[in-house]
């Protein structure tokens, strides 16, 4: 199959992933999810795969969601974004195959999320993470208030969302939300390393583990994410919304 947005190389049993759109700093967009999407489908279906690891091109790992393509939605239009990426969230959640962030750079709002969507996640001493979407005038709508707090923890995820603040590597890690921080230069090979670990159990019985596991934890929780979203639409016509985007947008023009 062929992606404009994401490229892939088998490395052993594992898929290696590279976002590739440096123009838009990697951010979210419906084509690029749409090719996450399709790549998951086709590698579920690959029983060679046991593990998948994603990076990104670039300064940016996920920079975030489409501000340029959100600051036009409609309510109706961001609660379809919206869902169609936490398809594919749970997709990631879902999957047999193990699935590792590599984190080299920005990872803020939906990049933050779709770490919480994978098995674990390796950062670059670089890395920065955080939920600055409050500033946006919107909430996360992909996880964030529903998958964080399992994560960190209640207080910490409170903080973190309400406060916008961006956060360094090893504060990451120090809350929870990185499992491992390596110099930028160690980063691959580590996240390689890790998924080469998952090598010696049987295919099946690793998806087993990871279903019993997440079900357990409550990881996969559909429910909240309808609220979730719901609430994350309702703000596309809340007063200052549209501003604050195009505050955004022209800033990140200077």
């Amino acid at each position: 199959m062929e992606y404009q947005l994401i490229a892939i190389e088998r490395k052993g049993n594992t898929d290696l992933v590279t976002i590739n759109d440096e123009p838009s700093r990697n951010a979210l967009s419906p084509q690029l999810v749409t090719e996450l999407d399709q790549y998951l489908d086709s590698a579920e279906e690959d029983k060679a795969i046991r593990t998948i690891v994603i990076t990104g091109s670039g300064k940016s790992f996920i920079s975030g969601g489409d501000i340029r393509a959100m600051s036009t939605m409609t309510p109706e239009e961001a609660e379809a974004y919206a869902w169609k990426t936490e398809t594919v969230y749970e997709k990631f959640i879902n999957s047999d195959k193990i699935i590792i962030a590599a984190v080299n750079g920005f990872a803020l709002g939906g990049g933050s999320e779709f770490t919480l969507a994978c098995d674990f996640t390796v950062a670059s001493s670089t890395a920065k993470f955080g939920f600055p979407e409050v500033t946006l005038g919107i909430i996360p709508g992909g996880g964030g208030p529903s998958r964080l707090f399992r994560k960190v923890g209640l207080s910490v995820a409170k903080r973190l969302i309400y406060s916008g603040k961006i956060i360094t590597a090893a504060e990451a890690a120090l809350y929870g939300l990185a499992d491992m921080v390596v110099d930028p230069e160690d980063l691959l090979t580590s996240a390689l390393e890790l998924a080469s670990e998952f090598d010696r159990g049987s295919a099946f019985a690793l998806g087993a583990c990871k279903r019993t596991i997440n079900a357990a934890c409550g990881i996969e929780n559909h429910v909240g994410m309808v609220d979730e979203i719901g609430v994350f639409a309702d703000c596309f016509q809340r007063e200052g919304q549209v501003e604050r985007m195009n505050a955004f947008l022209n800033k990140s023009k200077k």
